[in-house]
């Protein structure tokens, strides 16, 4: 008891505002990775809450802080106050053990964009937003008719290509 209050207030101490909620069975962890180099550019206090603790084994090195909570309860307990946004890059049911903490604005961000179905799913609507790559990912979601709300798109094309400047344009002859 000692010890989780002690992260208790270590968690408290950082004060995320942003918190980064991920789950997945082994092998996914690359889903979480594509977005590290993205999520420590943040101008704000971010925290990485991890379901599994196997993804430490192919976790790319960040500096970014990492709580484990195996358990819906820890993920209650380790929630700040400070916590205003939410981010998933999975679509997995222990999504919900998040979802459900009030005062948080969660945000869908997926691990890619592209034309299979987990990238529209139905599931996606419980969200307060779906951050997308642009005007293809809109019409996915907006064509299916799976309930999801043109407010809850918004574009914010690929962060994780922000650093890559000087490219040249490829030759389509080549």
């Amino acid at each position: 008891v000692d010890e989780n209050d002690s992260l208790r207030r270590a968690v408290a101490s950082h004060a995320p505002e942003v918190v980064v909620y991920f789950s997945g069975p082994v092998g996914t962890t690359y889903q979480l990775n594509v977005w590290l180099e993205t999520l420590e550019r943040l101008p704000r206090r971010t925290l990485l809450l991890v379901r599994e603790r196997h993804h430490l084994e192919t976790m790319l090195p960040t500096g970014l802080p990492i709580v484990i909570a195996p358990r819906a309860v820890d993920v209650e307990f380790v929630h700040a106050d400070s916590v205003l946004v939410a981010l998933y890059p999975t679509t997995v049911i222990r999504n919900n053990h998040m979802i459900r903490i009030p005062g948080v604005r969660h945000i869908f961000i997926n691990h890619g964009d592209g034309d299979k179905a987990v990238t529209y799913s139905p599931l996606h609507r419980v969200f307060d937003e779906i951050w997308v790559a642009g005007a293809a990912a809109c019409d996915r979601y907006l064509t299916r008719g799976e309930g999801i709300r043109p407010d809850q798109l918004v574009v914010v094309g690929r962060p994780q290509l922000a650093h890559i400047e000087g490219r040249r344009p490829v030759d389509p002859g080549r």
